[in-house]
């Protein structure tokens, strides 16, 4: 049985030092691996789990999955070590319909004043130096603030450090357009500020989906379950599904003063 525990991360700011000026004309170092686009009239749909590694739950894989197959969607699913940097670089390009991303994230940013995201690459200093000057990605450590300070602070989990990425990746590294693409953000924090998911939301996704708060690993995946299944399998509209989904757990949640948060593009261009 899952562990009830926070997604929250402790965001530690990337710090260079002693980076010569002239790194700036050196080319990003991101790697573009290619991915296969299928040619199909069928839509297409991802499942992220940057958490499958930490935080496994094959039950959430095969239901949402399930869920997106029946509603006609061709699925492609990403464990942790597939989530890389790269990969989010040519998300857009890669003609997602539907994307479900399970992941640690960080609500006040590890790069910028926005919700990040984490990767499956484990940090380095000598990978991305241009991107981490600039601050296209930056790093952070999968443990609670709390449980950080007591179990020896940052210095003892150097070796448990990954790249993440926030809203400057998405506005100006990200590789193409999304089309009217939904995207669930299932993690904490990821709609504490709408930075992130206005970002996506410029890069041309319809709808994106998010927590304002803290959410419980088993709170996250089942309520997230809940609302896909609405949307996906029973047609209520997302945001109708978001909502619906969240008056009946009212009160119910470990951290009862979270909720999920639907954000579409007519929220910030009108009708």
């Amino acid at each position: 049985m899952m562990q009830k525990r926070t997604l929250l991360i402790t965001a530690i700011a990337v710090i260079v030092i002693g980076i010569s000026i002239t790194m700036i004309s050196l080319n990003f170092q991101i790697d573009s691996p290619e991915f296969e686009v299928m040619d199909s009239n069928m839509p297409r749909a991802a499942i992220l789990d940057q958490l499958q590694s930490e935080l496994p739950n094959e039950s959430f894989h095969k239901k949402v999955t399930e869920y997106l197959q029946d509603a006609g969607y061709n699925v492609d699913y990403y464990p942790t070590e597939k989530i890389t940097v790269g990969l989010y670089k040519q998300l857009p390009s890669l003609d997602y319909d539907f994307i479900v991303i399970r992941s640690h994230s960080l609500g006040d940013g590890a790069v910028e004043p926005s919700a990040s995201l984490f990767t499956g690459e484990k940090y380095t200093d000598h990978k991305y130096i241009k991107e981490q000057f600039l601050g296209y990605v930056g790093r952070g450590i999968p443990i609670l603030s709390q449980e950080l300070s007591q179990t020896g602070g940052i210095q003892a989990h150097r070796n448990n450090t990954y790249f993440v990425i926030g809203s400057k990746m998405v506005d100006e590294l990200m590789v193409g357009n999304f089309k009217n693409t939904t995207i669930v953000l299932a993690g904490c924090e990821t709609m504490e500020k709408s930075r992130l998911a206005d970002s996506f939301l410029k890069k041309g996704a319809s709808n994106v989906i998010g927590w304002n708060g803290l959410v419980d690993a088993r709170n996250n995946d089942g309520i997230v379950l809940e609302v896909l299944k609405e949307n996906l399998v029973n047609g209520v509209e997302i945001n109708q599904a978001v909502d619906s989904v969240m008056e009946q757990v009212k009160g119910k949640l470990i951290y009862e003063n979270t909720t999920l948060l639907h954000h579409s593009y007519f929220d910030t261009h009108g009708a």
